[in-house]
């Protein structure tokens, strides 16, 4: 709170702030008035990106918290301007390990056109959209389509229960979960995420084993789950997969470690979201590192909702199915078909290009120099401003 920043700067401390999604709180102006409460104190302010930034400046400026006005029943929520554009600066995510170290080019392009979906297995994260694409794949190789035939593989924490339901389900049949489950029911909502994984683990080695024995195929071929991996598990899925699908509830941004983590797997599927910086969209200088769709919020672009126990207004977050399955999958073959037909020119061909581009941000903006150069410079301001501090 407040008073504690004071406490920390009255024994000469410097106390520093790192806003991670001050966008969430454009629909919850009441946190957003607290996280203004706490900048005001602050020395210094990091934002993982330039949108946060200068709209949480405009705000402190103005004196008027954004979309306030728009909750019903509720007004204009002020505050007291201050100077937050003074030390306010930019924090960049560094790229985690595992994307540190990407292939050549010609190696990401030569993997297989498997698709990836990797992360905290909850609604929002682009799970549903592998679960769908999963399920398209199949419809159109039973409707005689053998175009793309290939398999999505689902690994992460799995935290949504429902979900994991859907996703079992799909691969290895309503009934034969079902009938497992009654002696070895679901967890419970107050599980922890240490018996979750268990579960879920346990679950699949049954059902795998069941396959085995009775010599019959899953009911979708084309899923293949690991509800929790290790690190090296993952790398070997990232050799398997040339296409992710990393949707996350606010797209493509500066500080979407999701995405960035698997940026050196290939080309990867998320969405325009509420922060996507110009970098990445209309000629930006990284434009087409990631496949944005061509709808901002995707498919949820026009939605608006007011969530009375949240009071949130809202017209992004959590939502599923932010892009049409059929529109990924079509996407995924065209960018096939291009990189057959420059084939013998791989660096004339879309995928190369994306490829290219995605290794490019790791290289340039993911990287841990640049985020420890971040916060030298925000705490050398300090000390400029305030000598012997």
């Amino acid at each position: 709170m407040p008073m504690d920043i004071k406490r920390f700067q009255d024994e000469g401390f410097a106390v520093n702030l790192t806003i991670h999604e001050y966008k969430q709180n454009y629909t919850r102006p009441h946190l957003q008035e607290m996280t203004h409460a706490l900048m005001r104190e602050a020395d210094s302010v990091l934002f993982f990106n330039e949108k946060d930034r200068k709209n949480a400046i405009r705000a402190s400026q103005k004196g008027v918290l954004l979309f306030g006005r728009l909750i019903p029943g509720g007004g204009l929520y002020a505050l007291e301007p201050y100077d937050l554009a003074g030390k306010a600066n930019e924090l960049t995510v560094a790229s985690q390990l595992l994307s540190s170290n990407p292939e050549s080019i010609e190696a990401v392009l030569a993997k297989p056109p498997n698709i990836l979906s990797f992360g905290t297995i909850r609604n929002g994260k682009g799970f549903e959209e592998a679960l769908g694409l999963a399920r398209e794949i199949k419809r159109r190789v039973q409707a005689g389509d053998k175009r793309f035939t290939s398999t999505v593989f689902v690994a992460g924490d799995p935290q949504g229960t429902a979900l994991m339901q859907e996703l079992f389900a799909e691969r290895y049949g309503e009934q034969r979960l079902k009938k497992l489950q009654q002696t070895v029911p679901a967890p419970q909502a107050d599980a922890s995420d240490a018996e979750r994984r268990a579960y879920w683990q346990l679950v699949k080695d049954e059902l795998e084993e069941q396959l085995q024995n009775e010599n019959v195929p899953p009911e979708n071929p084309f899923l293949v789950i690991y509800p929790w991996c290790k690190p090296k598990v993952l790398e070997r899925l990232k050799h398997l997969c040339k296409y992710v699908c990393r949707m996350d509830d606010m797209g493509m941004r500066f500080n979407g470690s999701g995405v960035i983590s698997v940026l050196d797997a290939g080309i990867v599927y998320t969405k325009w979201g509420c922060v996507t910086d110009e970098q990445f969209i209309n000629g930006g200088e990284y434009e087409g590192a990631v496949d944005l769709g061509s709808n901002k919020y995707g498919i949820h672009q026009s939605r608006k909702f007011f969530d009375s126990r949240r009071q949130t207004l809202s017209t992004y977050r959590r939502d599923p199915g932010s892009r049409p399955v059929a529109a990924i999958l079509d996407s995924i073959i065209a960018r096939e078909k291009n990189q057959q037909k420059y084939k013998n020119q791989l660096w004339l061909s879309d995928n190369y290009q994306s490829v290219k581009k995605a290794q490019a941000l790791l290289r340039e903006v993911f990287t841990l120099e640049n985020s420890t150069n971040h916060l030298k410079q925000a705490f050398a301001a300090r000390h400029l401003t305030h000598p012997g501090a």
